[in-house]
């Protein structure tokens, strides 16, 4: 099929603009969910640390009461699907999960929407116990499908402005050849006091 001059301008404009546009995109994605996995990762981690710290004379004393008003109140945070509290043996002191979930999911290390932290409770160099928590990472799916979203509704907005540029650009740019085509038609047909009017400086 012969493309006209106008034709290639919009589609090699629109080409470049998609590539371009396209590597963008999935760029500033993979950032954001690299980026928001490693600050849920941090908080994570952090919280374990100073819920060890929090409950450690709890631990050392064997004080259940506390340990279970501890993780009450600690299950109440956003976001947070479960605590629990193991002595050096592993059994568990304490333990509490946010309503609606499956405890069974504790041990799934393959469950995609968990991430879980330990941290151990010691003194003097003597392990008292360990913490763990798991914390949802729906939070970062959800922002990173919209962030998807408006992506593709922005991407798509500029797609259809480089047309519509393109198609301007395009019917600038061979207007003049269109000139010289029925220019050089007289020319062939024997009219050779035709003139061409040319309004331009460049190579046309």
């Amino acid at each position: 099929m012969r493309l006209s001059l106008r034709l290639k301008t919009i589609l090699g404009v629109a080409t470049i603009e998609a590539v371009l546009l396209m590597i963008l995109t999935t760029s500033v994605l993979n950032y954001m969910q690299r980026s928001s996995e490693d600050k849920l990762r941090d908080y994570t981690t952090s919280m374990a640390k100073l819920f060890a710290t929090t409950t450690k004379d709890a631990i050392i004393s064997f004080d259940l009461a506390s340990l279970e008003s501890y993780v009450e109140e600690l299950i109440n945070n956003e976001g947070i699907l479960f605590v629990l509290i193991r002595d050096p043996n592993e059994q568990l002191l304490a333990e509490k999960f946010r309503p609606g979930f499956s405890p069974e999911n504790i041990n799934d290390d393959s469950a995609p929407d968990i991430y879980r932290a330990l941290s151990q409770v010691e003194e003097s160099g003597t392990v008292y116990g360990q913490i763990e928590i798991g914390v949802s990472t729906e939070s970062i799916g959800q922002e990173v499908a919209k962030a998807r979203r408006m992506s593709l509704s922005i991407a798509a907005a500029e797609m259809i402005l480089v047309a519509l540029f393109s198609f301007a650009l395009g019917l600038y740019l061979t207007r003049q050849l269109k000139y010289l085509h029925l220019g050089a038609k007289h020319i062939a047909a024997g009219d050779l006091e035709h003139k061409v009017e040319i309004n331009t400086r460049d190579e046309v």
